[in-house]
């Protein structure tokens, strides 16, 4: 899967989605714990600024240990929930074109490259084991899936694009590393 490109197609189908919500709808908190759909999307936007870091970071040689970040604190400190709809909606769309541009120039020795020095088993929606090889291309399918599954939270008509994660050592043009 080539990540910037689906990237790309997350955010073209999810700002009309977005845009259509009314304002009303967009800051309503479902229940005093639950964060609205404004706040959802500003925890996405923070999602993109830390995996930015995360991604930009791993060099050739590199382990794949990064830092977590307190989601709620930087919920809350942001205050999502008052920002105006549209504001956020660019904010969010222009946030991950930049990552998905920054993705698309991740060198593949780089992005396929497999290490056990990685804490996926802690940072990741969909954990791998401590022990078992991971690469900062499965990191980015993780985000991929992170971003579509809270998406399809606060827009009922969002469609997901991504899909599974199957194989960690294909490179750009879908081909098994093994074949060249």
């Amino acid at each position: 899967m080539i990540y910037h490109k689906l990237i790309y197609e997350v955010i073209m189908q999810a700002v009309p989605l977005l845009r259509e919500l009314e304002p009303g709808d967009f800051s309503a908190k479902p229940a005093p714990d639950k964060w609205s759909k404004s706040e959802i999307l500003g925890h996405l936007l923070d999602s993109a600024i830390m995996n930015f870091q995360r991604f930009v970071s791993v060099s050739g040689d590199s382990n794949l240990i990064f830092s977590g970040y307190d989601q709620e604190l930087w919920v809350r400190r942001s205050d999502y929930i008052n920002y105006r709809t549209n504001d956020l909606i660019h904010l969010w769309a222009n946030t991950n074109s930049h990552l998905g541009e920054m993705i698309r120039n991740i060198p593949d020795e780089i992005l396929f490259r497999k290490s056990t020095e990685h804490n996926f088993d802690r940072i990741c929606m969909n954990r791998i084991p401590a022990d078992e090889p991971a690469s900062l291309n499965y990191l980015i399918w993780d985000y991929v899936n992170h971003m579509e599954h809270h998406l399809s939270q606060i827009c009922d008509n969002y469609i997901k694009k991504g899909g599974d994660f199957i194989d960690y050592n294909t490179d750009r043009m879908g081909h098994s590393k093994s074949d060249n």
